[in-house]
């Protein structure tokens, strides 16, 4: 009788364990803790300093190809985008999200190669070979290391090397073979004459026919992948799922996955950055075909949020992040989209009110007299920012649009730390955020902010008609000190739509008379962040006159709120044919472009490869898949 009561009492715990693990399994941190683990695992190329460093997660070691050409010179980091012409030329082909499949091809003072890998748990092969026109003589260095403070071990003997681990639960042993003219070995070092191909096999080794086969099946795969989910818009999709997988990085750090803007923009900030808007935007694009990497970036940017209650402008390495000022507040807008697309009310529960403390903070700090105005406040920091605090450029950083034009000569209060001009942008996209919000409030039955969040929808709205000049049919910023008009327009000035504040009559006059003038935002490449009649545009410098994707992507989004088909077309076909001039001739998706030339390496600051500029392409997508 003892022992039944003892086995009773021992299946109760069982049970109440196991409740307790199902239960904790429904949280929604817990579910992101494990979305996390299985991004972090398995070969990639997830050093974002070295486009060929291959590395093994959770274990940290790597197999890194350095260069060495034929008169001597060695580089040990490649980039793309890297526009110094020391350095070697990286053109990005096709590549898988978890790095199963990668291909790129490096042009270095005279030599041509191709770089290949494909993976397979624990397995993975890597072919270079050398392409048409391939100067002879350069060596390929095989670096066998440690990553991220690993304590694997690391071995090279002859052409064989070898990763050992004994400090996670399943241990390490990997075995790995270089095939090809090997010139040295030397501190887990292998030198291999480039001349001919050479494979790396790691885990099971595989003869030279066998590894170009699989290679073959895995690039078949992938592209049978991006058929699937491109909507029709093949090129389109394929250049925006190329620079997300090719941004898409381990930062030991974080201990996280993330996709920053560029490895560039990660290697000048010391690791890793991640830009508030632009990362909203990377989860909307990777939502097309990666549930899991779109979750990941929009969790990590919302979890940045500083006790004041915004998300900042940028977090980067070594826990840096915008004190005084955040960015255009989308955070809903991408939320939602995610929300329609995989209806996991979970991440809705884990960001809403993150998102409801931002959309308050900026009711509470950027309104004045009931509409809104960028700014940036006093702050307290381990760290020094570039620009100064309270001013003009902080606020007109904040809006994301840096050197925009539109904020030239206008003052600073800084009493009120706001810039002294009532934004038609940011109105309409605090409008928008507080929309999209209730639309989540709805949905996860908070009736008390649903209500909270309508009103304040309904209060700027009302207030943003006060924008509105009827002469010349447009909304502009104003100066709430005077009531004086701001006539400096960008493409922001059209976000009313996106925010559904303009009658359908106004509508139409800001696009008749404005969007598709040709003295202003018309052309061949819409649209232009200055219009062509003022001085600015000609600027071609960054905000200042050229095409930047979120804006094109924003302003689609508000064209279709309206019955207002012909120019959502124009606007379309002009956003794809833009990213389509750069892509076609060198793979390569810019951070922006120039308005009349449509070309996006005419300036160094136009990164060349961004993921946001691939917006271009998606505004293709979502209307292809609309229909």
């Amino acid at each position: 009788m003892k022992s039944c009561k003892i086995c009773f009492v021992f299946i109760v715990m069982i049970l109440l364990l196991q409740c307790k693990s199902e239960s904790e399994i429904l949280i929604p941190s817990y579910r992101y803790k494990l979305l996390q683990q299985n991004l972090a695992k398995g070969w990639n190329t997830w050093d974002t300093y070295h486009i060929m460093n291959h590395v093994l997660l959770p274990y940290n070691v790597s197999v890194s190809l350095s260069l060495i050409d034929s008169d001597g010179k060695r580089v040990d980091k490649c980039q793309i985008g890297d526009k110094t012409k020391e350095n070697p030329l990286i053109t990005p082909g096709e590549r898988t999200y978890d790095g199963k499949y990668t291909e790129l091809s490096a042009t270095w003072n005279g030599h041509k190669i191709r770089v290949q890998s494909s993976s397979d748990e624990m397995n993975n092969i890597i072919l270079i070979t050398p392409l048409i026109g391939n100067k002879p003589g350069m060596k390929v260095v095989v670096c066998i290391n440690r990553m991220w403070n690993s304590n694997s071990r690391v071995s090279v003997i002859d052409n064989t090397f070898f990763f050992s681990s004994s400090s996670l639960q399943s241990d390490l042993y990997l075995e790995g073979h270089v095939s090809g003219n090997i010139v040295s070995t030397s501190n887990n070092e292998i030198s291999v004459l480039a001349d001919e191909p050479i494979l790396i096999s790691i885990g099971k080794t595989m003869p030279l026919d066998k590894a170009e086969k699989k290679l073959r099946q895995s690039k078949k795969k992938l592209l049978e992948f991006k058929y699937k989910n491109s909507e029709g818009e093949k090129e389109c999709f394929d250049a925006m799922q190329s620079v997300l997988a090719w941004d898409n990085i381990y930062n030991n750090e974080l201990g996280k996955v993330i996709t920053p803007v560029s490895r560039l923009w990660n290697s000048q900030r010391g690791g890793y950055v991640l830009f508030c808007w632009d990362a909203y935007f990377a989860s909307m694009m990777l939502s097309q075909s990666n549930r899991d990497l779109a979750y990941a970036n929009i969790i990590e940017i919302t979890n940045t949020q500083t006790p004041q209650g915004f998300i900042p402008n940028r977090v980067q390495s070594g826990n840096k992040y915008t004190s005084d000022h955040s960015q255009p507040p989308v955070g809903s807008l991408a939320l939602w989209h995610l929300y329609q697309k995989y209806k996991d009310k979970w991440l809705l529960e884990m960001l809403f009110d993150k998102l409801l403390k931002w959309n308050r903070w900026w009711h509470i700090a950027r309104s004045w007299d009931g509409l809104m105005c960028w700014g940036s406040n006093p702050y307290s920091s381990s760290h020094n920012e570039w620009y100064p605090m309270q001013s003009r450029l902080a606020a007109s950083l904040e809006s994301g649009m840096d050197n925009t034009h539109m904020y030239d000569n206008v003052d600073f209060d800084k009493t009120r730390n706001l810039l002294c001009l009532q934004d038609v942008g940011l109105t309409s996209l605090y409008i928008m955020d507080c929309r999209k919000l209730a639309l989540v409030a709805k949905e996860l039955n908070r009736i008390d902010e649903y209500s909270e969040l309508m009103e304040r929808a309904e209060f700027y709205s009302t207030n943003i008609q006060k924008l509105w000049c009827e002469k010349d049919g447009m909304f502009y910023n104003r100066d709430p000190r005077t009531g004086e008009f701001n006539k400096r327009m960008s493409p922001t000035n059209f976000y009313v739509m996106l925010a559904e504040a303009a009658t359908p009559q106004q509508a139409k006059r800001i696009v008749n008379e404005h969007l598709l003038n040709q003295a202003e935002f018309g052309g061949n490449w819409l649209l232009p962040a200055t219009p062509k009649n003022d001085l600015a545009f000609y600027d071609n410098n960054y905000w200042r006159g050229r095409v930047w994707a979120p804006l094109n992507f924003l302003v689609y989004l508000g064209l279709k709120n309206y019955a207002l088909p012909e120019v959502t077309e124009k606007l379309v076909i002009s956003s794809k044919e833009l990213l389509m001039k750069g892509w076609r001739k060198g793979r390569y998706v810019f951070e922006n472009y120039n308005s009349i030339s449509g070309d996006g390496d005419d300036v160094r600051n136009s990164d060349k490869f961004y993921h946001w500029g691939a917006l271009l392409g998606y505004i293709s997508i979502l209307e292809n898949s609309n229909k």
